[in-house]
């Protein structure tokens, strides 16, 4: 029974190791390290530093706000919150985003 659930996650692992690999390697989600990107929402600070030019040698580039998953962080996990809140880290901004804020009755959010 536990083997069928360790190849079942390994799957959907995979799956989200190999869409991190395919977003890095067309360059998307470069974001400069003095920016502090986070999953989902790129830049959180030194907007600046977007707007002026750097050499490429000089910068150390970021690529975690296209993270989607940490592995070991959702295998040790012991509550289903913090389960969800690791799971999928790029979708669960997006809805919070665009769905779940643009909800204009506070009862239902």
């Amino acid at each position: 029974m536990y083997s069928s659930f360790f190849i079942f996650r390994t799957r959907l692992y995979l799956g989200f190791i190999f869409s991190e690999l395919i977003c890095i390697a067309s360059g998307m989600g470069a974001y400069p390290e003095v920016t502090d990107p986070q999953s989902g929402s790129g830049p959180t600070r030194n907007f600046e530093s977007l707007e002026t030019e750097y050499s490429i040698k000089e910068e150390v580039y970021n690529f975690d706000c296209i993270e989607s998953i940490d592995i070991m962080k959702v295998e040790t996990v012991s509550t289903v919150r913090g389960a969800t809140r690791i799971w999928n880290m790029t979708i669960q901004y997006w809805i919070a985003e665009y769905v779940y804020r643009r909800i204009p009755v506070k009862k239902l959010r």
